[in-house]
């Protein structure tokens, strides 16, 4: 298990902290701007694909600027790119205050999603250079400890606001959240950021390409991005799939957002057990055979999740979809942050947008589609479903075996 004195050596770093604590600040505006898009959007339409879209509008620019992103990202300093960001997504959400239809909505959260789109590379790429290589893992489980303690509260919180205060109130919030943030990074020390020299990384369509082929070359990076985009299409429906198997199940009373938000509460409760769990299991299970596993144990419970209209039951599924979920990151993370050389890590990040983007625009767009004509819990049952399916093969594919033998 991670040894709490690890942790105090991270929090030893200023810049740890800092970069922490505006991701929590960050993440608390985010969570609340989500419930109030999707409740407006669940006001004026009751068509399961137009709620669908506004999800499917922030995923749509890293299809577009994903790689450019992450070239950018290997190219200019980090920490510029990140207040840059939180000071434009700032701007961007503040139009939502004067927003009332759902182009409008939609537009917004597209835009919005081009600025995080170019943020979230930046980010990744700069955490593991605030620590020594032996701490991937504990720095990793701390961000995830932290991310799931905010997930208790975050969409409880946010789902009582939007509920009890309206959607204005909680754009606004998020506005000075985004502010917060990049005075926070502002004081973050990073290593000198060094222009590249060579020639061909001049060119972008070279640096994409030099992000592709690092990945083709090496056998678990490869292994990791087939297994994400598989695991892209039956999970980035769910997100969507959950206020309307709410709505239609569970709702009864018509409080939608509260409901949905003690369920992603429960994520973080459950998040907060995986995060202190996940050193311990990664040393004694190993990083790929234990995705393995969480994703097939993820696929049962959102199968039994699919057939229960009962709350208290599904809040207990829902904290092991928080427990997994931790679990499940800090293994990715880890293993592509030890693979990755710190000079490429911005043009790896970047090929996942595009990767996967299309993925979960047809799973977001194909769910909530079939939700309208199946029902929800029929989809949510198929995803888990594929979930378990996907496990089983990942073991038993010959790439599964090359890495046994390396």
């Amino acid at each position: 298990m991670t040894y709490w004195h690890e942790y105090r050596n991270l929090f030893r770093s200023r810049s740890v902290l800092l970069l922490l604590s505006s991701e929590v600040i960050n993440s608390i505006g985010s969570t609340l701007t989500f419930f109030a898009m999707m409740a407006q959007v669940m006001h004026l339409t009751d068509r399961d694909l137009y709620i669908g879209m506004v999800m499917m509008m922030e995923i749509t620019p890293a299809i577009l600027f994903g790689f450019v992103a992450g070239i950018i990202a290997d190219r200019f300093d980090r920490k510029k790119i990140m207040i840059v960001s939180n000071l434009l997504r700032a701007g961007i959400i503040s139009l939502l205050l004067f927003s009332d239809q759902l182009w409008q909505i939609y537009l917004i959260a597209f835009i919005d999603g081009i600025v995080a789109n170019f943020f979230q590379p930046a980010k990744r790429a700069l955490q593991p250079t605030l620590v020594k290589s032996e701490e991937y893992v504990t720095l990793n489980s701390l961000f995830s400890l932290t991310n799931s303690t905010m997930q208790i509260f975050r969409p409880a919180i946010s789902g009582l606001v939007v509920a009890f205060l309206g959607a204005k109130m909680a754009y606004t919030v998020d506005v000075i959240t985004f502010i917060l943030a990049a005075g926070l990074t502002l004081g973050i020390k990073a290593p000198p950021f060094v222009e590249e020299k060579k020639e061909r990384s001049q060119q972008m369509w070279q640096d994409f390409k030099e992000g592709i082929r690092y990945i083709v070359n090496k056998t678990i990076l490869k292994y990791i991005f087939i297994f994400q985009i598989f695991f892209t299409l039956v999970m980035s429906m769910q997100g969507a799939l959950t206020f309307l198997y709410v709505e239609k199940y569970m709702a009864h009373g018509g409080n939608v957002e509260q409901i949905t938000g003690y369920l992603f509460s429960m994520i973080g409760i459950g998040g907060f057990m995986g995060a202190f769990l996940s050193k311990w299991m990664i040393e004694r299970i190993g990083g790929i055979q234990l995705l393995l596993a969480t994703t097939i144990f993820d696929g049962v419970m959102v199968v039994w999740f699919s057939w229960t209209d009962q709350l208290p039951i599904a809040l207990f599924i829902w904290a092991f979809f928080g427990i997994i979920g931790a679990v499940s990151s800090v293994v990715i993370e880890t293993l592509i942050q030890h693979q990755v050389p710190e000079d490429l890590r911005g043009r790896v990040y970047g090929v996942m947008g595009p990767l996967t983007g299309p993925i979960s625009l047809i799973s977001i767009g194909g769910g909530t589609t079939l939700s309208q004509w199946f029902g929800p819990r029929l989809v949510f049952m198929s995803a888990g479903l594929g979930e378990i399916l996907l496990g089983i093969f990942g073991r038993i594919v010959p790439a599964y075996k090359k890495m046994e033998n390396q």
